[in-house]
């Protein structure tokens, strides 16, 4: 992971590794407060292939949910790919709570290794 790191909107780092634009999210996806703000970072780029790491988002609401179902849907019309890394123990809740862990693409990244969720 190296290239291109520059601040999005104060709470996404932006980190370009190989064919992928990884999102780092700090802080909060929720009403006004990140997720609208996520959805322009990554609607405004031209990668086809965008790994968010919510490793360290704090929180999410219904709000921030239904922008990572958009952003997921938006990414494949165009023949791309959306995978949410290593979301923290509340934000995967949440996500499996709602149901939507079983449309989105959740992965980790354990060591060097990728792995893939089974939900």
């Amino acid at each position: 992971m190296e290239l291109c790191e520059r601040t999005l909107e104060r709470q996404i780092l932006s980190i370009r590794p190989n064919y992928k634009t990884m999102l780092r999210c700090l802080g909060r996806l929720v009403h006004g407060d990140g997720a609208e703000a996520l959805q322009r970072a990554v609607m405004s780029t031209e990668e086809m292939h965008i790994v968010l790491d919510l490793s360290r988002v704090e929180a999410i609401d219904a709000a921030g949910i239904g922008v990572l179902v958009a952003l997921s849907k938006w990414s494949h019309k165009r023949g791309g790919s959306l995978q949410l890394l290593n979301p923290n123990p509340r934000v995967l809740e949440r996500l499996q709570t709602t149901g939507v862990d079983a449309v989105l693409d959740i992965c980790w990244i354990v060591g060097e290794k990728e792995k893939h969720a089974v939900v």
